[in-house]
């Protein structure tokens, strides 16, 4: 891992199609191209789909201009470049999910509440940002499926990580911001096919997966070495999504300070990469067959400053730093 440059003033990131998005004050410069945001207007990338939307209209990105997709109801997620789902007003119960110019119109009589950001194997997932503890399962034609609810009230669903492989939606479970379950279903269908339960709040359970090329769900976080709290472990855990296999590895010690959360990681090949909120902050590199850490790098940043997860292409490695405007860019 070697510094090539640090880009400034930058007020967002992403990557798309494996080039990085850098938003200087409303300007969005991608592949040598310069796009102006109008007042209101915004830019991002969802699902790898780049996206300007503002003053009531929604921009797709498409042969290295904007086109406008469908007016701004109240929003849109996005799936792939060719579907996704409207909102057709923020009060209705109703939205519509649209692939390629077709579209189906789906009702929820529970709530105008409940929001979808998932399709997989044709399966829409909805979840309520305001309840948390309940999920809906739609097929892409209008058909309810089944729905999940949290097996406690006092429960929540992590609604920002739901992994899904193959036929299995895996769905985690928190109370007091400790994961206390984690359960896999089969998506179509409902059915449970395993549970994994922390009773006593050890902590031991992830809040937050990566799905890795061999379909295998991985996390890595800093973790009390003991109750006396004067040392950490860095810890890499794996789930088998199709059976609840559960694995811990112990990476390193660490001393107490040390700071990764399993928000701020992210796969791509074999590795799996994290930044570590340790005053200075290091960007580490683990080997996921090996299960060990191969390479590490200091930023020497001053205390204060808040890494978020490494995005990564098939070249570089980019650490955006949002609190200093920044984005450091490395070389593999």
């Amino acid at each position: 891992m070697k510094l090539q440059f640090v880009e400034k003033n930058i007020s967002d990131f992403y990557i798309y199609k494996n080039k990085p998005v850098f938003i200087k004050s409303g300007t969005a410069y991608y592949n040598g191209l310069i796009f102006k945001a109008d007042d209101n207007e915004e830019f991002f990338v969802d699902n790898n789909v780049f996206i300007k939307y503002g003053n009531h209209l929604n921009f797709r990105f498409v042969d290295n201009s904007f086109i406008v997709i469908d007016k701004f109801y109240d929003h849109i997620n996005f799936f792939t470049e060719t579907s996704w789902l409207e909102y057709r007003n923020k009060n209705s119960f109703y939205s519509r999910y649209v692939e390629n110019s077709k579209f189906t119109d789906i009702t929820i009589t529970e709530s105008p509440h409940f929001e979808c950001r998932w399709l997989h194997n044709g399966v829409l997932v909805f979840n309520n940002p305001f309840t948390g503890n309940q999920i809906l399962f739609y097929s892409t034609t209008g058909e309810r499926l089944w729905e999940y609810k949290t097996e406690n009230s006092d429960w929540k669903i992590n609604r920002m990580c739901i992994p899904m492989v193959d036929d299995v939606v895996v769905i985690i479970n928190s109370y007091n911001l400790m994961t206390v379950s984690i359960e896999g279903y089969n998506i179509q269908t409902g059915k449970k096919l395993w549970v994994l339960k922390d009773d006593k709040h050890t902590d031991i359970f992830p809040c937050h997966f990566n799905v890795g090329d061999d379909k295998m769900l991985y996390a890595c976080k800093s973790h009390w070495k003991n109750t006396d709290r004067n040392s950490k472990n860095i810890e890499l855990t794996s789930i088998n999504p199709h059976n609840g296999e559960f694995n811990r590895h112990i990476l390193k010690e660490v001393d107490q300070h040390t700071v990764i959360s399993p928000w701020n990681t992210c796969i791509y090949g074999n590795k799996l990469y994290y930044a570590d909120n340790h005053p200075g902050c290091v960007l580490g590199v683990v080997d996921l067959d090996k299960k060990q850490i191969v390479e590490e790098f200091s930023l020497n940043l001053k205390k204060g400053f808040r890494m978020g997860a490494p995005a990564v292409t098939e070249d570089k490695i980019y650490q955006f730093i949002r609190n200093k405007k920044e984005v450091w860019v490395f070389e593999k």
